[in-house]
């Protein structure tokens, strides 16, 4: 059942995403550059994780013609398999998904964006996000990354008397 939530969680967080990038045009002093642009997004998931990501990419470039996403998707072990050269070549993709435990090593190595700025201009709208959820994806005062769902890391066991 976490694995689905996590999955919607995502989901529903990237469909979000492309209404922002139209608003963002009406927010003082933004200014939205049309500029054809290539991003490249990497991450590991399952069959429906990656249709759903997929489908939402589709949805993000026909919104945002000038925007060219080039993907890949691998199974959690292969994606850090690839995604470790690439950061020694200092060519990581634009958008990568990230998992806790690897968050201070690859910003220790100024391979992660601080996004605080971005979220301070309000480029990257938080108001909706929780604290505690913001500073999930915070080292040392700045921003690496963006959960994208909550999964509780607990059981518990009823005893019947």
């Amino acid at each position: 059942m976490g694995r689905w939530m996590r999955m919607i969680g995502m989901l529903c967080l990237m469909l979000t995403l492309p209404g922002c990038v139209n608003q963002l045009d009406q927010r003082p002093g933004m200014i939205v550059d049309e500029e054809p642009i290539t991003l490249r997004i990497a991450w590991w998931g399952g069959e429906f994780r990656n249709n759903a990501t997929i489908a939402v990419i589709d949805l993000y470039e026909k919104l945002n013609p000038h925007v060219n996403i080039e993907y890949e998707y691998s199974s959690f072990n292969e994606y850090w398999r690839k995604l470790a050269p690439h950061a020694a070549g200092n060519a990581l993709p634009d958008i990568i998904q990230m998992d806790i435990s690897y968050l201070s090593q690859y910003s220790s190595l100024q391979l992660l964006e601080d996004m605080t700025p971005y979220m301070q201009s309000g480029l990257i709208d938080t108001t909706d996000i929780e604290k505690e959820q913001l500073e999930s994806g915070s080292l040392n005062g700045k921003t690496y990354g963006l959960s994208l769902g909550l999964t509780p890391c607990s059981a518990s066991m009823i005893r019947k008397c």
